[in-house]
């Protein structure tokens, strides 16, 4: 009874000690402080995409390694977000997302988010259309050059950035 006792508490502590260090090393969140930003340049960003889009999912894992902090949303009508957000169809990706007054559609890098809220355009949002090789959460073994578009609720556009 007693060796059956034993086995059972060290099977739990075995159980407990795998979840302790699995939930650790999923992380996925960066110390802020690991990648040479304080706590207070964090920036916040929703991102809002359908249940099973991977690439998504990998988009935001990029924003998050680069100072970051992603709320991810999935909803059962994207279409709902663009269209309130002002995103028209020839500008459409996968994901859309929100910050600070701005929509921000697609692959956009994140030296274009930031630049987008520190320079404050009179601009509904910025776009990567469609889903272009080689952008943020679209790894491949190949790229393609893509335009960042920054866009106004009046369907306005121009390019903010070429890479």
């Amino acid at each position: 009874m007693q060796k059956r006792i034993f086995y059972v508490i060290a099977i739990l502590l075995v159980v407990a000690g795998l979840t302790y260090w699995s939930g650790i090393f999923q992380n996925s969140s960066p110390d802020p402080a690991a990648s040479g930003l304080e706590k207070s340049e964090v920036i916040q960003i929703t991102m809002y995409r359908g249940e099973a889009c991977n690439c998504c999912v990998k988009w935001a894992d990029y924003l998050e390694n680069n100072g970051f902090r992603v709320i991810d949303r999935t909803v059962n009508n994207l279409f709902e977000i663009k269209s309130a957000n002002h995103v028209s169809s020839d500008l459409a990706s996968c994901h859309t997302a929100t910050i600070d007054g701005y929509a921000v559609e697609g692959h956009v890098p994140s030296d274009e988010i930031r630049r987008l809220i520190s320079e404050r355009p009179d601009a509904a949002g910025i776009a990567v259309p469609g889903m272009p090789m080689g952008s943020p959460g679209m790894d491949s073994f190949r790229s393609e050059p893509y335009e960042v578009i920054l866009f106004d609720d009046s369907g306005n556009q121009s390019v903010f950035a070429q890479y």
